[in-house]
């Protein structure tokens, strides 16, 4: 295994848990938490290669999470903010 790969997926190991959490307590649904769990390590996994120590890891991987979470909660406030029109109308 590629070495990067395989140091990627011990950070899965080591966070997938307490991240996961986090997501089903901020998003209350589970199919939610696994869809955001899924992207997080989607786009930690893309942008790992820039990212290489600059920090705590664990941190970076929250704050993806985080950002996730707001995404979900803003698209889902605009979807009953505006109502559909229909062809009745």
């Amino acid at each position: 295994m590629d070495p990067e790969a395989e140091r990627f997926r011990r950070l899965v190991g080591l966070y997938g848990q307490g991240l996961f959490s986090y997501l089903l307590h901020r998003l209350g649904r589970r199919e939610e938490a696994e869809d955001d769990y899924a992207e997080v390590f989607m786009k930690a996994w893309q942008g790992w290669g820039a990212y290489q120590e600059r920090g705590r890891v664990q941190a970076w991987l929250f704050t993806i999470a985080h950002r996730c979470a707001v995404d979900r909660a803003r698209k889902e406030a605009h979807q009953r903010a505006v109502p559909l029109q229909t062809d009745e109308e």
